[in-house]
This record gives structure tokens, C-alpha cells and sequence, in this order.
């Protein structure tokens, strides 16, 4: 997988190889699990959401090639994902005191 950071909200992934990944965003205090234990959030490759352990169908499955765009909004409390530069909608919203931490 390739990362390139495009602004302070979002980041796309390219991916190179036919395997699950999962990408998203995480407090900087949780695991590198995404979506594994609460204030991690992830885009699972089998076209699912995850969060605290918990997993929910969620856009599609991602192939060799999709870009992945991860969207984070603090002012709104909103983390939400593009694939081929279609939006998924919403997948999380943040609660107050998950959006006011560092």
C-alpha cells in the first residue's frame, strides 16, 4: 500500500496487492489494529466498518488498485470513506469527547 497525505482531514491509499487491509484513523493512544478496540475506526478489505472489536457491513470489498480515501472531520465529528472516488457516506459519528481530544 502506498500513503500520501493530502491535507490534515484525509489521506488515500492505492493498493498494490490482492490482500485484506484495513485503513482508517486511531487515537494515538490505541493499537495499530484499526477498528480493534474503541477510538480506532477502520475500512475493513471485506467491505466492512469497524469499531471497538465490533464489525458492520460497509461499503464494498476493496480489490488490487482501489483508492482509498479516509475522511476525518473534527468539526463535524464525522469519519467517513471514498472508494474509487465514491463516497461510502458516513461511517462514524464522533462523540463530543472523542472529537475534543489532543
Amino acid at each position: 500500500i502506498n500513503h500520501y497525505k493530502i491535507n490534515e482531514y484525509l489521506e488515500g491509499c492505492d493498493v498494490k496487492a490482492d490482500c485484506n487491509v484495513r485503513i482508517g484513523w486511531s487515537h494515538d493512544q490505541t493499537n495499530l489494529l484499526l477498528g480493534e478496540e474503541d477510538n480506532s475506526y477502520g475500512y475493513d478489505g471485506l467491505g466492512f466498518r469497524a469499531l471497538d472489536g465490533k464489525f458492520d457491513v460497509y461499503g464494498d470489498r476493496i480489490h488490487i488498485h482501489d483508492v482509498i480515501t479516509c475522511y476525518l472531520d473534527l468539526d463535524s465529528g464525522i469519519v467517513s470513506f471514498q472508494k474509487n472516488h465514491d463516497f461510502l457516506g458516513t461511517a462514524y459519528k464522533l462523540d463530543k469527547k472523542v472529537k475534543d481530544q489532543p
